[in-house]
């Protein structure tokens, strides 16, 4: 028989190599076993990782715990988890033994799902394994708080990062997206600021300088602090800036955004904002965190922010989004009502605010390793 179908499931996405055809003389071997009960994000991650499983790259035992971790909001997402088990694969020897047996010795799924996370962000082997003796132990909590940076628990004791100035949300949002796809990022910058939620009256003097470094620099906008007397001076990221401050992080995330804005006139429950809604809603299904753009009906206000999760249905009326938003620090489920209609879960003017454009993104995995070659 010929070989198997592609895995194309979703547009944009780098497809995975078909199941190779097994010579007739040959036993076939037995096909990797999926985690229990395994649905969404959680299978499609297994059935794209099944190639690397089956050819002996990836233990099945990594394989099926990245497949399960793909689903938790800010430990790792589906192309992270792809690409991490590719470059693993790709590793020279000596360098892969020190890798697994720094995953072997996590002692929690979390743990080992932010070792891969920080191969897939680049990171040398040597940096890694040193990583993992840094957070051996911690719980699930003190690594979502210490070692993301959008708050992914979505409470007081996780919270998230503040952005630094005053029109300068998004390259906040670039830089919680470098921080939940790149852990040893993130605790950087956890370690290099006083408080990373507070912008006022704090030491973040190392954040600030890259967030206005973005801001300035990719987004052509200019930075103003909120406690100068200049008040609300600042300039926002221009609207044709956008993707590049959101793919200055490509490298670490592996995605490649492009942010769909809606007219002016299509931003209160209209279709064409609830077809964005959905939009938004199926990419999150897949893992994958979206920035987003609201807006006030008369178009004088924007905000940029950044959903992680999402849960429910549009069906049984109980579909939410977790949200975090960098103009507070907070990260909090809203129900999609409260995206087309506003919401007072922020301050700043959310419940103002309708849905104005959504990032979508393409996925960009390193190629396959090649085989061995005479084997």
């Amino acid at each position: 028989m010929g070989s198997g179908s592609p895995d194309i499931s979703r547009a944009g996405r780098v497809p995975t190599n078909p199941t190779a055809s097994t010579p007739a003389t040959a036993k076939a071997p037995a096909a990797p076993k999926p985690p229990p009960n395994a649905t969404g994000v959680t299978a499609d991650t297994f059935k794209r990782l099944t190639p690397d499983v089956a050819a002996g790259k990836l233990p099945e035992k990594d394989a099926q715990m990245l497949a399960v971790q793909s689903a938790r909001p800010g430990v790792i997402g589906e192309a992270q988890a792809i690409t991490a088990a590719r470059k693993a694969a790709a590793l020279p020897p000596a360098d892969r033994a020190q890798f697994q047996q720094a995953v072997d010795g996590g002692k929690s799924d979390t743990e080992r799902a932010f070792l891969y996370k920080a191969l897939a962000a680049g990171h040398p082997v040597s940096e890694i394994a040193d990583f993992a003796k840094q957070i051996q132990g911690l719980s699930d909590k003190e690594l979502l708080r210490d070692y993301t940076l959008s708050g992914p628990l979505g409470t007081e004791e996780t919270p998230g990062l503040h952005q630094q100035f005053t029109q300068s949300c998004v390259p906040s949002v670039a830089e919680t997206l470098r921080g939940d796809a790149d852990p040893i990022y993130a605790g950087n910058v956890h370690a290099q600021n006083e408080d990373v939620h507070y912008n006022m009256q704090v030491d973040n003097r190392s954040l600030a300088s890259e967030e206005k470094k973005l801001l300035e620099g990719t987004g052509g906008g200019r930075a103003v602090p909120f406690t100068s007397a200049a008040g609300g001076g600042g300039v926002p990221t221009q609207s044709g800036k956008i993707d590049d401050v959101l793919n200055s992080v490509s490298k670490q995330t592996g995605l490649t955004y492009h942010q769909s804005h809606l007219d002016k006139n299509n931003r209160r429950a209209s279709p064409a904002q609830e077809a964005l809604v959905d939009q938004m809603a199926a990419q999150l299904q897949q893992g994958i965190p979206t920035p987003f753009e609201v807006r006030s009906p008369d178009d004088t206000r924007g905000h940029e922010a950044l959903a992680i999760a999402v849960e429910g249905s549009v069906e049984n009326e109980d579909q939410r989004f977790l949200v975090h938003d960098p103009g507070t620090g907070e990260t909090a489920w809203l129900s999609r009502r409260e995206f087309l209609f506003g919401t007072d879960q922020f301050g700043g003017g959310w419940q103002h605010y309708g849905l104005a454009g959504v990032a979508l993104a393409q996925e960009q995995l390193p190629p396959e390793p090649q085989a061995a070659a005479g084997r």
